[in-house]
């Protein structure tokens, strides 16, 4: 039986022995979760670019034919995506039968979580709801001296601007429903509505704490929105508010407390007058699927559509539920669960064309449903919208390599990559195309 206090030295040992002449490691100045601190240097000269390693050594590392499995806590990997520098995970395979032989896994951790793990399936930010999360690396990252060859400077280099993106991504595709101005106008409404009687300078302080916190949760300073909108909710509870709150305590992972404001929301009107009560029937619906209470998650989504029919995003998560039925939980009904997800995508779009990101899902839906040639088109509309959407150039790009076209399957791959997608995955798959055209 191997200590814990062993398994590190070996794991630390094979790290030493295959790193780069031109890495300078040390560990890093403070304590922010990470082993060491990798400068770039050239004839003993910084070149101004580093990067950290958080290193691993485990005897329980499972495979299958083509990935390593992982498990990491949930906290590690909120610590990481924080991070301004990229952080390269190592892990050393130390179990009995490799002692003399110890392989080294690689991958650059926050594109792990922004490309993979953010992006899985419907909801974002799944995985923060998970005390453990299984991480599967490609078998084939297996780190040696040579495997960052004329790759490492430019990825470095690129990694803040490829972060912003993401995030400018991210905030455009998952943001809240309803812009700031939309909800001072909501309300006012609602202040109209309840007959509230404050004074004008607790109006005006419930007004500045209230937006000021709206505005944190944009920029996803969650923390500090919730401290302000705690206390504009201390001076007078509304839907507005509420559900704000409920978005912030989703993002850091507490799902009852997320729960108990959205059905604060709800209880503040019942009648459903105000947009964001719609909003708060949809997001509890989204939470209880993450429970797995689909059918009762579903309900609530269908609840908050009859509140406000003319809600694009609402029929969007109505959609978006019955496909992730559809493939996850009642496959003998799948066919006919994909053609009411189309149908509801389709009205979302009807009612507001603009949302490039149900032009991406209606997309996923018609791919699942071998309708390649009208997915390709709904695609082309998507990236016509956002053209700086990776997902979206991503799904084109297969669609296109489905319908045999290489050329152009390549050309949508290349502009994945350029805005950010996940790299190395998409980097096989141009070598793939490029292989392909050659025969041609």
């Amino acid at each position: 039986m191997i200590s814990n206090f062993e398994i590190n030295q070996i794991a630390t040992k094979c790290l030493l022995n295959i790193i780069p002449n031109n890495w300078t490691i040390t560990p890093p100045d403070v304590d922010i979760g990470v082993d060491y601190w990798v400068q770039l240097t050239h004839k003993g000269k910084s070149k101004g670019l580093s990067f950290y390693i958080q290193l691993k050594g485990t005897t329980k590392l499972k495979q299958t034919n083509s990935e390593v499995l992982f498990r990491i806590k949930t906290k590690k990997l909120k610590e990481y995506i924080s991070e301004e520098k990229p952080i390269l995970l190592v892990i050393c395979d130390i179990s009995e039968d490799r002692l003399n032989d110890n392989k080294i896994y690689y991958q650059w951790i926050q594109d792990y979580i922004r490309y993979k793990l953010d992006f899985k399936g419907k909801y974002p930010k799944w995985w923060i709801r998970q005390k453990f999360v299984t991480l599967r690396l490609p078998i084939d990252n297996v780190l040696k001296k040579d495997v960052f060859i004329n790759k490492l400077e430019p990825y470095i280099s690129n990694f803040q601007e490829r972060h912003n993106k993401y995030e400018d991504d991210k905030c455009a595709q998952y943001s809240r429903f309803i812009s700031i101005k939309e909800n001072i106008k909501y309300f006012d409404e609602y202040l109209k509505r309840k007959k509230i009687k404050l004074n004008k300078e607790r109006i005006k302080e419930l007004r500045k704490l209230s937006w000021i916190g709206l505005l944190l949760s944009e920029d996803l300073k969650y923390l500090e929105a919730i401290e302000l909108l705690l206390k504009a909710q201390q001076i007078l509870p509304t839907p507005v508010v509420s559900v704000c709150l409920s978005y912030c305590y989703e993002a850091i992972g507490k799902n009852y407390e997320a729960l108990k404001q959205l059905n604060m929301a709800i209880d503040l009107d019942p009648d459903g007058i105000d947009i964001n009560t719609a909003f708060a029937w949809s997001n509890k619906g989204t939470i209880l699927f993450r429970m797995g209470k689909y059918t009762e998650g579903l309900n609530h989504h269908y609840h908050a559509l009859k509140l406000f029919p003319k809600e694009a995003m609402l029929w969007a998560c109505v959609a978006a539920s019955l496909e992730f039925i559809a493939t996850e939980i009642n496959l003998s009904n799948r066919s006919n669960l994909l053609i009411k997800a189309q149908s509801f995508y389709e009205t979302a779009i009807k009612i507001n064309p603009n949302i490039g990101f149900i032009w991406e899902d209606l997309g996923l839906v018609l791919e699942k449903r071998y309708m390649f040639r009208e997915a390709k088109e709904v695609l082309s509309k998507a990236v016509e919208i956002n053209p700086k959407s990776a997902l979206a150039w991503t799904r084109l790009s297969r669609i296109y390599g489905t319908l045999h076209d290489f050329e152009k399957s390549l050309n949508a791959l290349e502009k994945a990559i350029k805005y950010g997608g996940e790299t190395e995955n998409l980097t096989k798959n141009k070598k793939l195309l490029l292989k392909e055209l050659s025969h041609k």
